[in-house]
């Protein structure tokens, strides 16, 4: 492709690129490709004998059941596995957490099918094919509880123990956030990496198929190559990156953050402030792919019952138009700090501390947030962060 297209070129981590296959399982030729193609799937064709077919639909009635073609046939096929993925893994066990986006984009990606053909020619990941041809069958024989199973780490979700490196000093950021009282415009500043290790626990018998990122839950910017003499973004894209394959035992995570030094109006900032947070309380989580071939469901119970009777959070009606509940038992009482956060990171909505006992509910009014998807995060001794869609009234 020679110009971008939207929603495919935003970040990676946040889409699934979907390019197309032809009836042969090979690129098509008509299909869109470019940097980040994530897979392909069937694509059709617009010559009236097309071995994609569905119903079709003339804006007044169901009238005929019809030839269906383009990307707009193959990113359904994906959105379909997709869900898929979701109703057979979630609520398998309470032991594991609900699959995050980047999971169902891993696991699509790692059991996709390589494309031997022109041009893709078994590369992967491929401008053209991405990881692949999407394959169903192989995807969900890989997410059968109890033998495959898809863990999230940190626990509970708390930041690591980090060390910054000071990557540039004094670079221009152009700050297009006001919610810390600096105004928006040009700044001045430093670019900071974190780095932590985290460490994980794997059953005996459990063998570590594949690690990676949930930006998602992570609430660090994504750590960029940096271009000369072009001012930084705040905020930036949210991520973090692994920069060691996960072992059997722990992983290293990289983000990033930006110290504001100087506002817009050639104004020192002391203290200085941070964006999106300080390093100190940047999150970053990541999943881990498990397989254990003897696993019995009788192998869990006993973990299952000690997790029943431990913390839990929960939020309804989820979307919500404005009103959020929060639902929570924990074993002790605690201060915690409730705040939103959008996907960028940004905190756009704070309620404060809160003091939440044993167990009970708490009320929410979100009325004034704009429709999209956020995070609710309860910061005390340990860190939760739950995610909600606000509905337009």
């Amino acid at each position: 492709m020679s110009s971008s297209s939207y929603p495919a070129c935003f970040p990676d981590d946040w889409v699934i690129s979907v390019g197309g296959n032809n009836s042969s399982g090979g690129y098509h030729s008509d299909a869109m490709f470019g940097k980040d193609m994530d897979l392909i799937a069937p694509y059709g064709s617009n010559n009236g004998s097309g071995d994609v077919h569905t119903l079709k639909h003339d804006g007044n009635r169901i009238d005929d059941y019809g030839n269906f073609w383009g990307t707009s046939s193959s990113a359904p096929h994906v959105s379909g596995v997709a869900a898929l993925i979701l109703s057979e893994f979630n609520g398998q066990s309470p032991l594991y957490e609900d699959l995050a986006p980047e999971d169902v984009e891993h696991l699509l990606q790692n059991y996709a099918t390589q494309v031997p053909s022109n041009p893709c020619n078994g590369v992967v990941p491929s401008e053209h094919c991405g990881w692949g041809m999407m394959n169903a069958k192989t995807t969900m024989e890989h997410i059968d509880y109890p033998k495959y199973r898809i863990d999230h780490y940190p626990k509970p979700m708390a930041p690591g123990n980090y060390s910054i490196q000071t990557v540039a000093t004094n670079v221009d950021i152009q700050l297009n956030d006001v919610s810390k009282g600096l105004p928006r415009g040009l700044c001045k500043g430093d670019v900071i990496n974190v780095s932590a290790t985290y460490s994980h626990n794997l059953r005996q018998g459990d063998q570590l198929l594949d690690g990676w990122v949930r930006t998602s839950a992570s609430t660090g910017y994504y750590p960029y190559t940096l271009l000369s003499q072009v001012p930084v973004d705040v905020p930036a894209a949210p991520g973090a990156r692994m920069t060691s394959v996960p072992t059997t035992t722990s992983v290293d995570l990289l983000t990033r953050v930006y110290k504001i030094t100087e506002d817009a109006n050639g104004n020192p900032v002391s203290p200085a402030i941070y964006y999106p947070d300080a390093p100190s309380n940047i999150l970053m989580g990541y999943s881990v792919h498990l397989y254990d071939p003897l696993a019995t469901e009788a192998d869990f119970y006993t973990e299952i019952e000690e997790k029943q009777e431990e913390s839990y959070f929960r939020l309804f009606p989820n979307p919500t138009e404005g009103l959020l509940q929060l639902r929570y038992q924990q074993n002790h009482e605690a201060a915690v700090d409730v705040f939103v956060q959008d996907i960028s990171g940004r905190r756009v909505q704070s309620f404060g501390q809160q003091t939440l006992s044993h167990q009970g509910s708490l009320s929410l009014q979100l009325t004034d947030l704009p429709a999209g998807l956020y995070f609710l995060v309860l910061k005390g001794q340990s860190v939760n962060t739950l995610r909600f869609v606000k509905a337009n009234r």
